[in-house]
């Protein structure tokens, strides 16, 4: 679902702050979608995301789940 959200321009950022949860959607996304990961398309970040997460970008979706 995501890939059609970013089209060819666009960036997801997950933040978790379960260790390893964050730990198998990093093995995930390397296996399925490492180019993303290597393009800097998708970011994962292992952190509270209640406390926000410190970017210069605007989002124009935000789920939490």
């Amino acid at each position: 679902m995501f890939l059609k959200m970013m089209n060819n321009t666009g960036t997801v950022v997950g933040v978790e702050h379960v260790k390893e949860i964050y730990q198998n959607s990093k093995k995930a996304l390397e296996k399925n979608y490492k180019k993303y990961l290597e393009n800097g398309q998708i970011k994962l970040v292992l952190g509270d995301g209640r406390k926000g997460y410190n970017s210069s970008e605007r989002y124009d979706v935000l789920h939490v789940g």
